[in-house]
């Protein structure tokens, strides 16, 4: 799912879909964050 917030977009990989306009949560621990090359 995308989730668009303060004028960023995240893509969350999630086995649980919510309905949009649900208001979800991002808790990232430091060890989990992967940055990855922007896609053109």
């Amino acid at each position: 799912m995308i989730v668009d917030t303060a004028g960023f977009k995240f893509k969350i990989h999630s086995t649980k879909m919510e309905p949009v306009g649900t208001k979800v949560y991002l808790d990232v621990e430091p060890e989990n964050i992967h940055i990855m090359k922007k896609v053109k």
